[in-house]
C-alpha cells in the first residue's frame, strides 16, 4: 500500500527549499574559495609599456563579431586598461615593505533547520582583516602578517545580534590582533589556544600569464568558439582571483580588464559603488541560474582594482535579496615600517 502525502506549499515550501538554496550558494562560494587559494602570494614585477593592450575593439579578439560585455562595461573597462598602463607599479626600496591589506566579510548561519523554533535561525556578516608586509628582499627578509577578527555588526533574524556575538566571543582570538613573522615568507606563531601554527607565503610568478587579452582568456579556458555560461563564469572568477592579489603588474592588469570586456554577460550595475569606503565602477556577471551576482569593483580613472563581492539575488527566510553574502576589498601601498 502506497502512502499518500501532499507536497509542501506556502511557508512550508519555503522552509523546505531554503536549505537547498543555501547549499547551492555555498557550493558556488566554496568553489571560488578553492580557486582563490591557488593565488596565495604576492609579487612585484616591473611594468612594461603595452599600447597594444588598449588598442582595438572590446570584443572579437579572434577576428569575429562574437559579442562580449555590454557597450557601457566595455567602454569603462577599456578606460581602466588605458589608465592602468599610465599608472606606475608600486616600487619597494631597501628597508621598505609592500603592504597589502585585505578586508573580507562573509555570512554565516546558525540554528538552521530548527523548525520547532524558527527564531533560532540567525545570520551575521563576519569581518576579517589581513595585512601582509612583504620586504624588499623577499628571499631572506622577514615577512610580516597581521590578522584580526573584528566584532560583527550586521545581523539577521530576531536574535541575530545576541547569538552571533556570543558565538564570536567564544572563538579563540576574537577581537585580538595576531602578528606572524618569518624569513622568506615562512611564518610561525602560537595561536590563542597555545598551539604552534605555520604558514608559507610565496611570490606568485605573474610572468607566466599572457599579456595578450585573447591569450589570457584562452589560458582561463575561454575561446571564441567556446563562450558557454560555465566557461565564462569560470574565467570571470579566475580573473577576479588574479586581480585580488593586490600587486598585479600594470600590463597584466590591463590585459585582465580587456579580457573582462570580451566576456558575454558582463555589465555595469553601478558607477559609484562603495566597498569599504572606496568608490568605483561595479562590473557584474550574474550566474546562469540567476541566484548570484558577482561584482568586480574598479576605479577606471586610476585603473586600480578595489575588490569584489557576491550578492545574493534571492531572499532566504531571514536575509533579504540584494545582500552581499561575501566581499573582499584590496588596498596596496608601500610602507617604511611593519609591526
Amino acid at each position: 500500500m502506497r502512502d499518500e502525502f501532499a507536497p509542501p506549499v506556502g511557508s512550508a515550501l519555503e522552509e523546505a527549499i531554503t536549505p537547498i538554496r543555501r547549499a547551492t550558494f555555498k557550493a558556488v562560494t566554496d568553489t571560488r574559495h578553492k580557486a582563490r587559494r591557488r593565488f596565495v602570494s604576492l609579487s612585484v614585477v616591473a611594468a612594461v609599456a603595452a599600447g597594444a593592450l588598449v588598442a582595438g575593439s572590446a570584443t572579437g579578439f579572434w577576428g569575429t563579431s562574437t559579442g562580449g560585455a555590454s557597450a557601457e562595461a566595455a567602454a569603462l573597462l577599456n578606460q581602466a586598461a588605458s589608465s592602468t598602463i599610465e599608472t606606475s607599479d608600486f616600487v619597494v626600496g631597501p628597508g621598505e615593505y609592500l603592504k597589502v591589506t585585505t578586508k573580507e566579510v562573509s555570512i554565516s548561519f546558525s540554528g538552521v533547520g530548527e523548525a520547532d523554533d524558527p527564531e533560532k535561525t540567525v545570520a551575521s556578516l563576519n569581518p576579517r582583516t589581513s595585512t601582509v608586509y612583504i620586504p624588499y628582499d623577499r628571499e631572506s627578509g622577514v615577512w610580516v602578517k597581521e590578522q584580526e577578527w573584528p566584532k560583527p555588526t550586521v545581523f539577521f533574524g530576531s536574535r541575530g545580534g545576541e547569538k552571533a556575538l556570543a558565538e564570536w566571543a567564544s572563538r579563540p582570538g576574537a577581537g585580538l590582533s595576531q602578528v606572524m613573522t618569518g624569513p622568506g615568507g615562512h611564518l610561525a606563531w602560537t595561536n590563542a589556544a597555545g598551539l604552534p601554527q605555520s604558514e608559507t607565503l610565496s611570490s606568485y610568478d605573474f610572468s607566466d600569464l599572457p599579456r595578450n587579452p585573447a591569450d589570457l582568456l584562452s589560458h582561463f579556458g575561454v575561446t571564441d568558439s567556446m563562450k558557454s555560461p560555465s566557461a565564462t563564469e569560470k574565467a570571470y572568477a579566475q580573473i577576479g582571483d588574479l586581480l585580488r592579489q593586490g600587486d598585479v603588474p600594470a600590463d597584466l592588469r590591463a590585459a585582465a580588464y580587456k579580457a573582462l570586456a570580451a566576456l558575454p554577460g558582463v555589465e555595469v550595475v553601478s558607477r559609484s559603488a562603495n566597498l569599504d569606503g572606496r568608490l568605483g565602477v561595479a562590473f557584474a556577471l550574474t550566474t546562469a541560474n540567476g541566484s548570484l551576482r558577482d561584482e568586480l569593483l574598479v576605479d577606471p580613472e586610476s585603473g586600480l582594482f578595489i575588490g569584489e563581492r557576491s550578492v545574493s539575488l534571492e531572499a532566504s527566510e531571514i536575509v533579504p535579496a540584494g545582500t552581499a553574502w561575501e566581499s573582499t576589498s584590496i588596498e596596496t601601498s608601500v610602507s617604511s615600517t611593519a609591526p
